[in-house]
């Protein structure tokens, strides 16, 4: 049985079994995580019940660089507008690892240490997958009923591993991944390794000329954009024809992530 024909979610400790069962060598919990710090593995979070505030990445950014000539760079931090009330989350979000989630900051213990923990505490992405979301906990002086982003810290604990979860498709890709895919000729004028360089082009194309979304319900007015555009050089050709060549060229950049965020907003069943 392949990953993912029954189970569609795997805890961290499945995750590395599954691994070490695929692979043939000992992997750990501590590989799986490594995998998932260096963005070779997306990880989501069951938030149910957690409080999160949308946050935007700001840098300091000082011009009198005659102080400290690294000052220019500036500090990354994460600014909240006092318009937007904390959310309730429900259901899976994805974990964000991406640029400058790895910024640490050092509180100074003694002579020899330090606290350290992350500029922007445990960041996620909402289901859009592109806000950032920053776990928060209502600081104690606040009213038990408000939502201002300016009542709430960030959180820094660590999250628990049991509310951590990889996406079966996510696994899959990760210890299977595809070969490139093959299309078969239909034509004896085409050799295999042609054809799959026109079907590239055209891909190509369409995705990034035509705003073509491979697996997707299409905008009003590609395909026939496209017709448009080939009559303008004297090329007639069927709506039909094109729609079905530019779905099969696109048919390997059909990205499986849609289906994951489908299943991360169900509700989250109380696993026992």
């Amino acid at each position: 049985m392949k990953i993912g024909e029954f189970k569609y979610w795997y805890t961290i400790d499945e995750a590395a079994k599954v691994a070490a069962d695929q692979l043939g060598e000992p992997i750990t919990a501590s590989d799986i995580i490594d995998k998932i710090n260096y963005e070779e593995l997306r990880a989501w979070f069951d938030g149910t019940g957690r409080y999160v505030r949308m946050v935007y990445p700001a840098s300091h950014y000082d011009p009198d660089t005659g102080k400290n000539p690294l000052s220019k760079h500036g500090m990354v931090d994460y600014r909240v507008l006092p318009d937007q009330p904390v959310m309730g989350m429900m259901g899976y979000y994805e974990i964000y690892t991406g640029p400058r989630s790895g910024m640490v900051i050092f509180k100074p213990i003694d002579e020899m240490t330090a606290e350290a923990h992350w500029n922007g505490g445990n960041l996620l992405l909402d289901h859009d997958g592109e806000t950032l979301l920053q776990i928060v906990r209502r600081k104690s002086e606040a009213h038990v009923g408000s939502r201002s982003p300016l009542d709430f810290i960030a959180d820094p604990s660590s999250l628990p591993r049991a509310k951590i979860w990889i996406a079966a498709e996510d696994l899959r890709a990760l210890l299977e991944p595809e070969q490139e895919a093959q299309v078969a000729p239909s034509s004896t004028d085409l050799n295999t390794a042609e054809r799959n360089a026109l079907y590239k082009l055209v891909a190509a194309m369409a995705i990034k000329s035509y705003e073509y979304q491979p697996g997707k319900k299409q905008k009003a007015g590609v395909i026939t954009l496209i017709s448009d555009h080939l009559k303008a050089l004297n090329i007639s050709m069927d709506p039909d024809t094109i729609s079905k060549y530019v779905r099969e060229a696109t048919k390997p950049f059909i990205k499986s992530k849609s289906s994951i965020e489908d299943m991360a907003r169900q509700v989250v069943v109380r696993k026992g």
